[in-house]
C-alpha cells in the first residue's frame, strides 16, 4: 500500500489516479463527465451536472495536479431566443 505522501506525489502527474483515490476515500464514484476528456490531457466539464458532494474530489485533485494543461468549464443558458453555450477557460 502506498503512503499518503507517495499518493500525492503521483497525483501531481496523474489527475485521474488521484481523483479516483479521493473519490474512493470519500466512498463516492468518480463523475464520468470529468473523466471523459482526461485522455486528451485536459479537463472539460459542465459544472451544472456536478453535485456539491462531487466537487471535493475534483478540487482536491486539481489543487495538487501539475500535469493538466487545460481546464475548461462550460455551461448553457436557455433564453427565449434559444439555447446559448458559454465557456470559462480556467487555465
Amino acid at each position: 500500500m502506498l503512503e499518503p505522501a507517495q499518493i500525492r506525489r503521483r497525483g501531481a502527474q496523474d489527475f485521474e489516479g488521484y481523483y479516483d483515490h479521493v473519490c474512493a476515500a470519500q466512498r463516492s464514484a468518480p463523475v464520468r463527465a470529468v473523466q471523459a476528456s482526461l485522455s486528451r490531457g485536459m479537463l472539460e466539464f459542465n459544472p451544472d451536472h456536478i453535485s456539491l458532494a462531487d466537487w471535493t474530489p475534483i478540487l482536491s485533485a486539481l489543487a495538487i495536479n501539475k500535469h493538466l494543461q487545460h481546464v475548461l468549464s462550460f455551461f448553457q443558458v436557455i433564453k427565449l431566443s434559444g439555447k446559448e453555450t458559454y465557456s470559462i477557460d480556467v487555465f
